[in-house]
């Protein structure tokens, strides 16, 4: 028999009393979204995930992350919640702090969607919706959305004002 391992054809088996038994799974395609660093940032910001067709996907991804990390990101989402802190000190000193780490992640996003679109979506002319990355999401309106609700997060006007942000949203 073939070794489950090198299997291409997502079956997967397991020696049942001398007896192979087989079974189809299916994995999503290698995505960002199955690694923990960008989630835990967004955890630990506040930056939370919104109810949407991508919610169930996105939550679905931590089964490829490992266990502690999934727990992890799930301990941060739970709280206490640094955001609010942040808003409730009313400290100028604090809120340019935390503005600079959410400042950081929009311009990490601003970035992937820049290479998303110039490595990706610019040779393919079917709409965006209609185009899938290779998590199988339409990846450029979530892109697009993840860097908005980023931006959102500032806590100080100035500096959702300076991020650049309206510029990026119409691309």
């Amino acid at each position: 028999g073939v070794a489950p391992a090198s299997r291409t054809d997502g079956a997967a088996g397991a020696d049942d009393g001398g007896e192979a038994v087989w079974r189809t799974e299916r994995y999503f395609g290698e995505t960002g979204a199955q690694s923990s660093v960008v989630p835990a940032l967004d955890a630990a910001l506040g930056i939370g995930m919104s109810e949407d067709e991508l919610l169930p996907y996105l939550l679905a991804m931590r089964e490829y992350m490992p266990p502690e990390h999934a727990a992890f990101i799930d301990a941060l989402e739970r709280g206490p919640r640094l955001r609010e802190a942040v808003r409730r000190a009313n400290d100028d000193a604090l809120t340019a702090a935390y503005d600079r780490c959410v400042s950081a992640l929009v311009a990490f996003r601003k970035l992937h969607f820049e290479l998303a679109f110039t490595y990706v979506r610019q040779w393919d002319s079917r709409k965006d919706d209609e185009i899938q990355g290779t998590g199988g999401t339409p990846f450029m309106p979530y892109l697009r959305k993840h860097r908005r609700t980023t931006h959102e997060a500032l806590i100080d006007a100035r500096t959702r004002g300076g991020a650049d942000e309206g510029a990026a949203a119409a691309a």
